[in-house]
């Protein structure tokens, strides 16, 4: 549990965090034949990557690793480093150092499973 400011600002975070990967598929800069593609059953997955794209980038901003990366983890000071740094950002933006940088989301399924091992 944390205080109430702490808890506010956080709540700040997500505010401003949430919208940037809810809605990459509209404001990311993709082409109406990609946004098709990623609707129904493909929409969860899209999500998740953009997601992750967009707390690695987060990450990167603030020299943290991506485990520490996440609001709930934010301290104070953190917190109001998040907010100044998403203010103004776009999905295309943190798509486009994605592809800069050769960001790869990956999924549990991705990772080498332990029999293999």
């Amino acid at each position: 549990m944390c205080d109430p400011k702490t808890y506010r600002l956080r709540r700040e975070v997500h505010r401003r965090l949430d919208p940037i990967w809810r809605n990459a598929a509209f404001n990311g800069g993709y082409t109406r034949r990609e946004i098709k593609k990623y609707t129904g059953s493909a929409a969860y997955f899209f999500q998740q990557s953009a997601r992750c794209r967009v707390y690695a980038w987060l990450a990167e901003q603030m020299l943290l690793t991506e485990d520490e990366c996440h609001a709930s983890k934010f301290t104070v000071p953190q917190c109001h480093e998040a907010i100044a740094l998403l203010s103004g950002v776009t999905f295309a933006e943190i798509r486009e150092w994605a592809q800069r940088t050769g960001f790869k989301v990956r999924r549990r399924y991705d990772l080498p499973s332990r029999e293999a091992a």
